[in-house]
């Protein structure tokens, strides 16, 4: 005998069928959030990684600095010290004084 219409819709399985669709439904749902997680840590890795170069790059500019700083002081003592050889090389070259 061929199952009726009636006997595959009965309230029983009709229950059980709910509870499938609802499970499936909530099934569904896990590989989205696994995703979702999955994508939020790839955000915050490469927020990490963002932060960790420009600490290095604020770093970099900040000894950088402190380096031309030094360069320009010791250009301005060799500067200094050429214009005094200068000047004491046209002494020797033409005194200024009684001959």
């Amino acid at each position: 005998m061929k199952p009726t219409t009636d006997s595959v819709t009965s309230p029983v399985r009709a229950s059980a069928i709910d509870k499938y669709v609802s499970w499936l439904a909530l099934d569904q749902q896990r590989p989205k959030k696994r995703m979702f997680e999955s994508s939020l840590e790839e955000i915050q890795n490469g927020l990490e990684e963002a932060k960790r170069r420009e600490k290095l790059t604020a770093e970099r500019l900040k000894r950088q600095s402190e380096e031309s700083s030094l360069l320009r002081q010791e250009m301005e003592n060799t500067k200094r010290m050429l214009q005094d050889l200068q000047s004491a090389i046209r002494n020797v070259i033409t005194p200024t004084g009684p001959a």
